[in-house]
């Protein structure tokens, strides 16, 4: 039997508690720096200590391999917020030496958006545009620039004016045949086309590009009505989709109930 004299039985064989490595790494993360100490455990601490020594040890190295797979994936995750592909685009919309190739800048584009570039949902089909397409686009284009400069130009909608004193029964209606889309799934698209590079143009200045390396470039958003292949380019622009709704405040929240809640929405990946 132990003599009381002489403490407890950890102590008195010359082991303090205190002194145990708790497992967790140092600041520097370097495993050498960061070990239990050796422990010779004699006499009757052999059994009292041992066990729930040994017990802190498989802690201690459990919480050193959590902290690693934790760095790891904070060491990961922030490789994935680092967005590149504008830089990469813009280096290619200026014709510099050292750009990648615009497939590659789409494949860049498409993981780092969270996005998947080789599968699709199954009824989304890309294509390159036709003459039609490119001439089509071009309307478009000219159309959202006179809306723009047009709605820059005049007073903000109150929703006093004729088309907001419709009965509520006729303007749903008007609404439900320009927005809802019975029997057909609207895909939500945000991506590069992988089948025509982007003119600088019509995306962004070349003098801005330059400024800015690229951070005004964005990616191309369409809602595409149905299953048909379609050029995601040329695909009608959100703006001309739903430009029922800028009409008024009161088309707009008709409007957006309509559309958001009567339609079937798919989506190829969480990035969309």
């Amino acid at each position: 039997m132990n003599d009381p004299q002489q403490g407890d039985d950890a102590t008195h064989q010359g082991f303090d508690p205190a002194l145990v490595d708790d497992g967790d790494l140092t600041d520097s993360g370097n495993e050498s720096e960061d070990s239990q100490q050796a422990v010779n455990f004699q006499g009757d601490c052999l059994k009292a200590c041992e066990p729930p020594f040994r017990d802190r040890r498989e802690a201690a190295f459990r919480r050193k391999q959590r902290i690693r797979r934790l760095r790891a994936h904070l060491a990961s995750a922030r490789e994935r917020l680092s967005y590149t592909w504008r830089e990469e685009l813009a280096k290619r919309l200026l014709d510099q030496r050292t750009a990648l190739e615009y497939g590659k800048i789409v494949k860049m584009a498409t993981w780092e958006e969270n996005g998947s570039y080789t599968y699709l949902h199954p009824g989304l089909k890309l294509r390159g545009p036709s003459k039609a397409d490119l001439k089509q686009y071009e309307k478009w284009n000219k159309w959202m620039a006179k809306f723009k400069a047009e709605r820059q130009a005049r007073q903000p909608a109150t929703g006093s004016d004729l088309n907001s004193r419709l009965p509520v029964q006729v303007l749903g209606r008007i609404l439900r045949n320009l927005l809802v889309f019975d029997g057909r799934p609207i895909h939500v698209v945000s991506r590069l086309d992988p089948h025509y590079g982007p003119d600088p143009g019509l995306v962004n200045g070349n003098e801005s590009i330059q400024t800015d390396r690229g951070a005004g470039l964005r990616l191309l958003n369409r809602f595409h009505i149905g299953n048909a292949s379609f050029s995601l380019t040329c695909e009608m622009p959100p703006q001309v989709l739903l430009a029922p709704l800028s009409v008024c405040k009161q088309w707009n929240y008709i409007g957006s109930n309509l559309f958001y809640s009567l339609n079937n929405f798919c989506f190829s990946s969480l990035g969309e």
